[in-house]
């Protein structure tokens, strides 16, 4: 097989020089739109704090991927993994790897379920702190590429007014205090989901070493006031 791709190197790589310039219309049937990614709009930008860190979180969330390019310019794995027609019959063929291994599936508009994006991006808005905050997505097509625009309207995060742990009444009191320190989440801290996580199973992990063997996150949970006028919350473990 090696040999047989060395002996057709030269044919593959005329073929991608040849092709470099396609553009989605080359290879795309009739009403189909590549999708050429999303972007993120938020209708008050100075109310969000770390905006950068906040948009790579978003972003993260954001599926599918748009399709690489050739050279960062050309759609010349897209219109391979279209035009190229392998034999069904043979596993192993220059066309087969042409197709499958220097090919690329096309990604289109029609493959984004944006109403599920819409709501993946609303709730990770919530857990970092972003209460109340609803998301729309908006279509935008250009010829036969496209993107969505996912409209964030945002207020200001939510601050912990006050974090309080539960007294027991037994050792369970001293073990906490000495775990103090290592909590993440904290008084006058923006709410942060994935802190009230890490301190769970790490505060659950700390206890099962002085014999709760039966101990674990589960056994954790906290009360949330939001009572506070404004954006800030009261928080007891």
């Amino acid at each position: 097989m090696i040999q047989k791709l060395k002996k057709y190197q030269w044919v593959w790589i005329a073929l991608l020089f040849s092709v470099s310039a396609c553009s989605p219309s080359k290879f795309l049937k009739e009403g189909q739109v590549m999708y050429k990614g999303a972007d993120l709009e938020f209708s008050h930008p100075e109310k969000i704090v770390k905006k950068k860190d906040l948009e790579t979180v978003l972003s993260n969330k954001v599926y599918p991927k748009p399709n690489s390019k050739f050279l960062g310019l050309f759609y010349t794995k897209q219109w391979l993994y279209s035009k190229v027609t392998p034999n069904p019959e043979k596993k192993k063929s220059l066309k087969h790897w042409l197709k499958n291994k220097l090919g690329e599936k096309p990604i289109l508009m029609s493959d984004v379920d944006n109403l599920t994006v819409e709501k993946v991006v609303q709730k990770a808005m919530q857990d970092n702190g972003y209460f109340n905050s609803t998301v729309k997505s908006e279509r935008k097509v250009k010829e036969n590429t496209g993107k969505f625009i996912y409209n964030i309207e945002n207020n200001g995060p939510t601050y912990i007014h006050k974090f309080t742990k539960q007294s027991f009444g037994n050792e369970l009191d001293t073990l906490i205090t000495k775990f103090d320190k290592e909590f993440l989440v904290k008084t006058d801290q923006i709410y942060l989901l994935e802190n009230f996580t890490n301190d769970r199973t790490q505060l659950a992990e700390y206890i099962r070493r002085f014999g709760y063997f039966d101990f674990d996150s589960e056994d954790i949970f906290y009360l949330i006031d939001t009572a506070h006028s404004g954006d800030s919350i009261d928080i007891q473990l």
